[in-house]
C-alpha cells in the first residue's frame, strides 16, 4: 500500500487534547475568566461542537491513510 497522507502535526509535538488542554488552562489566567469559557468558546466554533481527543484525531489519522479513504478524496 501507498503512503498518501502526511500530518506534521500528527507525528510530533503535543497531542491535539494535551494543547487543548494547556491553552484553556493559560487563557484563564491570562483573560480572568473559568476554564469551561475558554473550552466553550473553542467548541463553539467547531462543526461538532466539541473538542476532539486525541484518539478521535488518530483514528481520523488512520482512516484517512488507509485504502478505505479512496472514495473520499476520488
Amino acid at each position: 500500500m501507498q503512503n498518501r497522507c502526511f500530518a506534521e502535526g500528527l507525528t510530533q509535538g503535543v497531542g491535539a487534547a494535551e494543547a487543548g488542554s494547556l491553552y484553556c488552562q493559560w487563557q484563564p489566567s491570562e483573560r480572568g475568566i473559568a476554564p469551561a469559557e475558554v473550552k466553550a468558546e473553542i467548541e463553539a466554533g467547531m462543526a461538532l461542537r466539541e473538542m476532539p481527543t486525541d484518539a478521535d484525531v488518530a483514528e481520523a489519522a488512520v482512516f484517512l491513510a488507509s485504502e478505505r479513504s479512496r472514495f473520499a478524496f476520488a
